[in-house]
């Protein structure tokens, strides 16, 4: 088993790679189907319906991180509940692994306060976790 302060910069790299590869991702691509940067007929047929919608792309902007955000909640929990049966293994730059539902107390919890959004993500807002 990895010492204490490796296991956290498992975390840590977890918690980095997944706000930088899969929700700032995530974000992004809808930025570009808005834009028109992304072309296609999916994004050109989404552009069409929003543009017949004054204010609807507005909304989106708010409602996609938190749908994202909502989904990387539900499968962090996921993780957490189905330990020790489904371990997610990071190996940290002294190429040892740590089982990173173990190091945390809360994977879900990872995300937000002072968490991976703040600290990873080049998209830092989000509406969960603020009451």
């Amino acid at each position: 088993r990895a010492p204490k302060h490796m296991s956290k910069q498992a975390l840590e790299f977890f918690g980095r790679t997944l706000m930088e590869e899969v929700r700032d991702q995530v974000i992004e691509e809808f930025e570009r189907i808005r834009s028109g940067k992304m072309k296609g007929r999916m994004a050109e047929r989404l552009r069409a319906q929003l543009e017949e919608h004054p204010g609807s792309g507005e909304i989106l902007d708010e409602v996609i991180p938190l749908v994202v955000d909502s989904t990387m909640h539900s499968v962090l929990e996921m993780l957490d509940q189905q330990s020790p049966r489904l371990r997610l293994l990071v190996e940290n730059p002294e190429r040892t692994a740590a089982d990173v539902s173990a190091v945390s107390d809360g994977l879900a919890g990872e995300l937000y306060g002072e968490g991976w959004i703040l600290k990873f993500s080049r998209h830092p807002q989000s509406l969960l976790g603020r009451d």
